[in-house]
């Protein structure tokens, strides 16, 4: 009997929408860029739901409702590179002068993100808000990682062959 696991990370891909991009229903087939994930950060969790429980006083009436929280990816990068940072984080990079600016607000990011195991089911996810954070260690033994959280916004899909179409890799 085959086992049905999902091991291991063998890429992860993203691509940000353009605010001109409107159908963001299905992953995009082209311009997916991978990224470096870094050894044992990549995971994707569903949230506890929200139970409210409402109770009558006068009889045995009860209502339970229940609120789906929705899952999320995350992951860290290892050694981002300027353009990552500012596709992650929403700063400017300048390529000209290899500069990368932080935002001075909080942007809103939505990116389609495809997630390829070593062995299993390929996660397309084909569109999520994203957040990151910069958390670099000076010492020796340091490194840069850009930690990344994605809530997904539409439905995810699991797959069991996927052929990424990429932009850069």
């Amino acid at each position: 009997m085959a086992i049905l696991a999902t091991m291991g990370i063998k890429a992860l891909y993203y691509k940000v929408w353009a605010d001109s991009e409107t159908n963001r229903s299905s992953v995009p087939t082209t311009g997916m860029v991978a990224v470096d994930v870094y050894q044992e950060t990549c995971s994707f969790v569903g949230q506890d739901p929200t139970v409210t429980t409402h109770k009558s006083e006068t009889s045995a009436k009860k209502i339970v409702m229940t609120e789906d929280n929705g899952k999320e990816l995350a992951f860290s990068i290892m050694d981002p590179s300027k353009q990552e940072r500012a596709d992650f984080e929403g700063g400017t990079y300048d390529s000209t002068n290899h500069k990368y600016t932080d935002p001075s607000t909080s942007k809103q990011i939505e990116m389609a993100l495809v997630i390829v195991p070593d062995a299993g089911d390929t996660l397309l996810i084909p569109c999520a808000s994203v957040s990151a954070k910069i958390n670099t260690t000076y010492s020796k033994k340091g490194i840069t990682l850009l930690e990344v959280k994605a809530t997904p916004t539409t439905n995810v899909e699991y797959v069991e062959s996927y052929t990424v179409n990429a932009g850069n890799q």
